[in-house]
């Protein structure tokens, strides 16, 4: 039954939902669903498995959706879910460090922008890594954090030399560029702040979906 919203609901967020070329709904977004539902059951075993599920859709993909989307997005969860409620964690340390940051640089404090910070919070627990995307000037720089640049030129090597090749019959994976800078990346124990820096239009001759 559970399986069966879970599919219900990306079939209905991909029909109804609008087209944004950061919207994901395939395997992908199922798996990290999955992942983060078999998290909050073993943190909270005593949760219904209706309400773990409800939570995790909408904890993995609010923080997608561009601001048009929300309602009709919440308005998908209540039809899924009819009379179920799912109160957002709160995070007080770190809401409390939100706000002292923005009021020490003298901005007004935006509630919406919050939640946002706390959306890109909760999404760096489940994933590996996170890119967010807005116009200029919308606070998606790395402003002040030591930052390393990787710049690669697709159109300059081979789709095995960019992503690495297994050879079939011994099973050895030997790396490619990004495969490379990837394993370079994982290996401190500390977060990293990572710019890879490659053209879009490159990117997307070789396959590769951004």
């Amino acid at each position: 039954m559970l399986a069966k919203k879970m599919t219900v609901f990306y079939k209905l967020s991909r029909e109804q939902l609008s087209k944004q070329p950061h919207y994901a709904f395939g395997l992908r977004a199922l798996k990290s669903v999955l992942v983060m539902a078999d998290e909050l059951k073993r943190s909270s075993a005593e949760l219904p498995e209706d309400l773990v599920l409800m939570r995790a859709l909408r904890d993995i993909n609010m923080p997608n959706f561009v601001y048009e989307d929300v309602p009709l997005f919440q308005g998908l969860i209540a039809d899924l879910f009819p009379g179920l409620k799912c109160e957002r964690v709160t995070y007080s340390q770190f809401d409390k460090a939100v706000r002292d940051t923005i009021t020490s640089m003298h901005n007004v404090i935006d509630e919406v922008q919050i939640d946002k910070v706390v959306q890109l919070y909760e999404t760096t627990m489940t994933r590996h890594s996170t890119m967010v995307v807005g116009p200029t000037g919308g606070g998606n720089r790395l402003m002040n954090l030591p930052t390393k640049l990787y710049t690669l030129n697709p159109r300059d090597c081979s789709v095995i030399e960019l992503y690495g090749f297994l050879d079939t019959t011994t099973r050895d994976w030997t790396d490619g560029l990004l495969s490379n800078i990837f394993r370079e990346i994982n290996k401190p124990t500390d977060k990293k702040n990572v710019v890879i820096s490659c053209t879009m239009v490159m990117l997307m001759h070789y396959g590769l979906k951004i």
